[in-house]
Parts: structure tokens; sequence; C-alpha cells
């Protein structure tokens, strides 16, 4: 189970349903990875497109409803995608308070 105002991504098609997560700043969260697809999917946070530096790295999820324990991230944007598939991604908003 989970908490229903947690974020949430739904996986289907292989695409996302959404680019832009808004999480709480300054806090750790439950982020809902729906995988509505036969093949894995995951959600990795990066502080940017570029990659060198990975925030969170979410396990590999078979078809099914996956929570992740994100820890906390500072107000900013920062970089989601899915390591198997690079073309699922988007930005993560972490709110000032």
């Amino acid at each position: 189970s989970f908490n229903p105002d947690s974020p949430q991504l739904t996986a289907k098609g292989n695409q996302f349903d959404t680019t832009e997560l808004d999480v709480p700043g300054d806090s750790g969260f439950d982020l809902v990875l729906h995988n509505e697809d036969p093949i894995q999917h995951n959600v990795s946070i990066y502080a940017d497109e570029s990659h060198t530096q990975r925030l969170f790295a979410g396990d590999f999820a078979n078809q099914g409803t996956h929570v992740y324990h994100v820890q906390s991230l500072a107000p900013g944007t920062y970089y989601f995608e899915c390591d198997i598939h690079p073309t699922m991604n988007g930005i993560v908003v972490a709110a000032n308070g």
C-alpha cells in the first residue's frame, strides 16, 4: 500500500504518463511506480541530464505497483529516467518547504 498523496508515475507502452514529477524538498518521500508493461522499468533520479551524478537508483520493477523510498532532495530541479529505456524521462521539481 502507499499514500495516495505520494508522487506517482505510470509506465505504459514504454512511456511514462508525465514528464514532470512534483516532490517535496528537504524531506524523504515515497515515489510510486505503476508498471503496466510486461517488461521491467525503473526510475532513477539524476542531478541533471548529463547523468554525471545519480542521486537515486530505483530497482528494476516487474509489472505491478512498486514503492521507492527516495531520500531527501534539496529544493531544485532534477532529471529522472528509466535506465533501461532512456527515452522515458522527465524532470523532478523539489518544492521549497
